[in-house]
């Protein structure tokens, strides 16, 4: 009997362990995914644009595509990112195009666009950043808010934050076309 007991204050320890470490994995895990999901829909707009795909209603053959990030603390909009086609030549995302055709928005749940960074420099104070893909090129134009015409930046850094835990993620998009998710150390 009291070996019964031992053995059933162990599992109950151990269970409570668990426990107390779910929410902490919830958030972990759905910052995660969250980081992927950017990471794939800018790796999709690269994608379409190098393919051709021509959405319905788009007039232009071989029209380019963008990913649209903003980092407004004011609003919501720093909950929410945009897929779109630019058929308008390559003059970025604008407030006119949200339900348009060919206009995706992807809200973010438990997470926010916490920090938008370009040039790998401490240079953060981006509030909106544009990443354009035209055919036949594979590598990205990285346009900010306060773009000069015809001028990108060689990367970008978008910085994600968790609600509830304040762990971040970073999605680097370099002009290259290379696209990668690292984790931040808080």
């Amino acid at each position: 009997m009291l070996e019964m007991m031992v053995v059933v204050a162990i599992v109950l320890a151990m269970t409570a362990i668990v426990i107390m470490y779910i929410p902490q994995f919830r958030d972990r895990s759905a910052l995660d995914l969250v980081a992927q999901e950017i990471a794939i829909t800018v790796r999709s707009a690269q994608v379409y644009a190098s393919g051709g795909k021509i959405p319905a209603g788009v007039t232009e053959s071989r029209p380019s595509y963008g990913v649209h990030f903003s980092q407004e603390q004011e609003t919501d909009k720093n909950r929410k990112f945009f897929l779109y086609t630019n058929d308008l030549d390559n003059i970025g995302f604008s407030s006119d195009m949200e339900g348009l055709l060919g206009t995706f928005k992807y809200n973010l749940r438990g997470v926010t666009v916490d920090d938008i960074c370009i040039n790998s420099t401490n240079i953060c104070e981006v509030e909106n950043i544009d990443i354009i893909y035209t055919r036949p090129q594979l590598g990205a134009k990285i346009y900010t808010d306060t773009r000069d015409e015809g001028e990108t930046a060689d990367s970008t850094e978008i910085y994600i934050k968790a609600d509830k835990t304040g762990k971040q993620k970073v999605i680097i998009v370099r002009s290259n076309g290379q696209i990668s998710v690292e984790n931040v150390e808080n």
